[in-house]
């Protein structure tokens, strides 16, 4: 052993010092959790929906360089880039997690009928969201532009809903 006085922390993985570990462990420096509920801070909900974002930039920049109108540009780009990559896809990033959490812990033949409803719940949301965004783009500026502050709205409420509708608390 490289240093008596340090031992491997199982929760972290790091060494720490033995008197400090043991008191952890007897529950003696308690840490408060970062948050309350389960809910994903919104830089690693934003990594979570790269792919859909870079798979819709790269249908902008093929139609850019095919010379289209620019309202066309502008409508796909406030349409499917920023309002459904981007928002929709937080808000259906969102609603996996509020029903995971919801959801309870099942250890029987009905937590597949329950991981089945979040999958579908999960699909409805993400198709309800690119049909609605290939309507709002066709459809012009204006569509397009209603379109994102619907879904960013509904993005915003989303990342509020943790404080007031989860009442678990976070556990280590």
């Amino acid at each position: 052993m490289l240093c008596p006085k340090l031992a491997l922390n199982p929760k972290t993985g790091r060494l720490k010092d033995k008197e400090k570990l043991s008191i952890e462990r007897k529950g003696g420096e308690h840490r408060k959790p970062r948050f309350s509920g389960s809910m994903i801070p919104i830089q690693y909900q934003l990594l979570i929906v790269t792919p859909e974002v870079s798979l819709n930039m790269d249908t902008f920049v093929a139609l850019w360089q095919s010379n289209l109108p620019a309202e066309f540009l502008y409508s796909h780009f406030l349409g499917m880039v920023l309002g459904y990559a981007i928002c929709w896809r937080i808000v259906t990033v969102s609603l996996v997690v509020f029903l995971c959490d919801w959801a309870p812990s099942l250890r029987s033949w009905k937590a597949v009928g329950l991981d089945i409803f979040i999958l579908l719940a999960t699909n409805v949301c993400t198709v309800t969201g690119l049909y609605t965004s290939q309507y709002a783009y066709r459809h012009g500026v204006v569509a397009a532009s209603v379109w994102l502050l619907t879904a960013c709205l509904l993005a915003c409420l989303f990342q509020l809903r943790p404080g007031k509708f989860c009442t678990r608390e976070a556990t280590e």
